[in-house]
Order: C-alpha cells, then structure tokens, then sequence
C-alpha cells in the first residue's frame, strides 16, 4: 500500500518437500500441496535499517527474479520522496497475541486442531 504494489502477502512458509508439492507458485503460493488444519502468522519486520541498502542492491541486480525487481524498482522510486512514506496505516493495530485474531477470523484454525490444543495443554 505504501509503495502501491501488489504485494503477495500470502505465504506458505511451511512446505513438506516430498515431491508432490510445488512451492513458489507466483509468489509465496504453494501448488499440490496438502494444507494443515490451521493458518499462521509470520511476524515479519522488512521495514528495518537495512531496507533502503536492500533495496538499492536488488533493483538493478534481478537477483530476486524480473517480477519481484520491478517491485523493488517501485519501492526505489517511493524511497526517492522519502517525505511522504507513512508505514502505519488507519487499520493498524497492536499484536495482542493470538485469540484476538483467531477471534477476529484473521487466522483460521480448525474445530479438530482446537481439540488438539485442549488436549495437549499443560
């Protein structure tokens, strides 16, 4: 949003490589993959110190492949006028842990792996 791309936020991060499923299907999308009963979060901090020099190194280099270049190139333009990046959007919101988002159905877990959890708990 701040960039005004198309990012692919979502990610299958954890991937059981047995030779049925195909990761990095456009984007972060996994093909002929089975799925858990449960979706995760990935606290994930791009936004650090180090992001200009990542993304100076990686727009001209392709070394990220042509279609996440070009995203690169738009973060390069945005980060030229610097004044105007605002990072914390009006639907932000604190991480409170995990049942507000279960709650909120922004994570979805499933009635047989809830009963895994109470069955489980210390």
């Amino acid at each position: 949003m701040v960039f005004g791309t198309n990012n692919g936020l979502t990610k299958s991060a954890l991937v059981l490589m047995d030779g049925r499923g195909k990761p990095f299907i456009s984007w972060h999308h996994t093909k002929g993959a089975r799925m858990a009963a449960i979706s995760r979060l990935l606290r994930h901090y791009p936004f650090v110190s180090s992001f200009c020099a990542k993304v100076e190194d990686a727009a001209p280099t392709v070394r990220h492949g042509i279609r996440v270049t070009n995203e690169y190139k738009m973060y390069s333009r945005a980060l030229s006028c610097r004044a105007n990046l605002n990072f914390k959007c009006e639907t932000a919101r604190s991480f409170n842990g995990l049942k507000p988002l279960i709650k909120d159905q922004f994570l979805i877990v499933s009635e047989k792996y809830r009963q895994w959890v109470d069955g489980h708990a210390q």
